[in-house]
């Protein structure tokens, strides 16, 4: 489980685009914050990611997030031209790869390392999925992989980026929140080549017409309730505050532990009413840090992004720069 949100520009109170992000992780796995500086690279330059390696680009930018003790990437993390990213466990009719690719975290990093604004990002990831694939352990060290979605967030735009293998669709938005959920239906705007030739070739689709991704591409066997849920709440609280957000309340929003009646509201029982709040507190995963960060390049005054080591509702915003 994860939860992400982003506002753009003419949506927040003091006119900076926001993002904000819950990692749900396994309780009591360590999550350091990494700071990278940005870094010339030779030509035929590799560099090793959690399970492969790849070619090294000659320029990366500086870079800072969160990252899981065993893993090379980041959960979620912002680099010096103000590109944030966060991804997301999604479940498709496609078959995790077995062979080892990019992990969603590693694409994470690679996306703010390469990518000068949210479309270049956007790209970045797009290209990598489908050259290397996103096989390889995801949640601990030697368990299976998983499938990704990424809010992509920048001073200029926001893109939600959902994926299935190596096939990808996308599409722009002002006030958008992502969870462990396809969303994207017909609406998408770009997508990977061959993401449609796929669906129909597996019986994933056989309608005429524009594809449906989610329709398509999510897993009926997965309950969908819980994510459903999340997504339903995030979806509310950033229709609610409209106009109004800023960095203060994006972290109120990560502290969500819902309302009385929620459950009611979704037709579920109390007792998954649990899952449904942005702030975890249940097994397997809970949520183990945060952060919420405006956008801004690195032209304009530096801002703070705000980082929690723990559950955002218990913890403490910090500030780093």
């Amino acid at each position: 489980m994860c939860d992400s949100l982003a506002i753009a520009r003419s949506r927040t109170a003091d006119g900076q685009a926001l993002f904000a992000k819950n990692s749900d992780r396994l309780p009591g796995e360590c999550q350091p914050f990494l700071q990278f500086p940005a870094a010339l690279h030779p030509m035929g330059a590799s560099v090793r990611c959690s399970e492969i390696s790849i070619p090294q680009v000659s320029e990366t930018l500086r870079v800072m997030g969160h990252s899981p003790w065993w893993v090379w990437g980041f959960e979620h993390g912002i680099n010096e031209r103000g590109v944030a990213i966060g991804n997301h466990t999604v479940f498709s009719n496609e078959a995790v790869e077995e062979k080892p690719g990019l992990i969603g975290m590693d694409l994470v990093r690679l996306g703010l390392e390469r990518g000068r604004s949210a479309r270049e990002a956007l790209e970045v990831i797009a290209g990598l999925l489908e050259t290397h694939g996103q096989g390889g352990a995801s949640l601990a060290p030697g368990a299976s992989g998983y499938h990704n979605s990424f809010l992509i967030a920048a001073p200029e735009e926001i893109w939600l980026l959902e994926t299935s293998g190596r096939h990808c669709v996308a599409r722009r938005t002002e006030l958008g929140s992502l969870t462990n959920h396809m969303t994207l239906g017909s609406e998408w705007e770009i997508g990977s080549r061959d993401f449609e030739a796929f669906a129909r070739h597996e019986n994933f689709w056989d309608e005429e017409g524009r594809i449906d991704w989610a329709a398509a591409y999510r897993n009926p066997h997965v309950p969908a309730c819980f994510s459903e849920g999340r997504r339903s709440r995030s979806a509310h609280m950033l229709a609610e505050h409209d106009g109004r957000h800023s960095s203060l309340g994006l972290q109120e929003i990560l502290r969500d532990h819902g309302e009385a009646g929620i459950a009611g509201v979704l037709q579920s029982s109390s007792e998954e009413e649990q899952h449904f709040t942005l702030c975890m507190h249940s097994k397997p995963a809970t949520t183990t840090t945060s952060m919420v960060a405006p956008l801004v390049t690195d032209a304009e005054a530096p801002q703070p992004a705000w980082i929690s080591f723990g559950t955002p509702c218990t913890g403490v915003f910090l500030p780093v720069y």
